[in-house]
């Protein structure tokens, strides 16, 4: 757990902490360019936002674990900056996570 929100984002964390906690911080619909800058694809920002809806409603841990076990930590690392980076940019999000 070495990331600008404290997330816990390792093998031993819940299923589903990952999605949750950034629902928390805020919205990641937004802010393609940012996804991209940030060296993530759209397919990666469709993907987080599938796994998000199935955080938000605890649908079927068997796909939350698929996608964060094959979800390395740099990547998981790079979600967090684009996420935080996009709601600094546009104002908006809880940051009531944030250290």
């Amino acid at each position: 757990m070495n990331n600008s929100l404290n997330i816990d984002t390792s093998s031993n964390a819940k299923t589903g902490m990952f999605g949750a906690k950034l629902l928390e911080y805020g919205a990641c619909r937004i802010g393609k360019e940012i996804w991209i800058k940030n060296g993530l694809t759209l397919q990666d920002k469709d993907k987080f936002e599938a796994y998000q809806e199935m955080c938000e409603e605890c649908t079927d841990l068997a796909l939350m674990e698929k996608y964060e076990e094959m979800t390395s930590q740099e990547h998981k690392d790079k979600i967090i900056k684009t996420i935080v980076e996009i709601n600094d940019l546009y104002e908006i999000g809880n940051e009531y996570i944030n250290p």
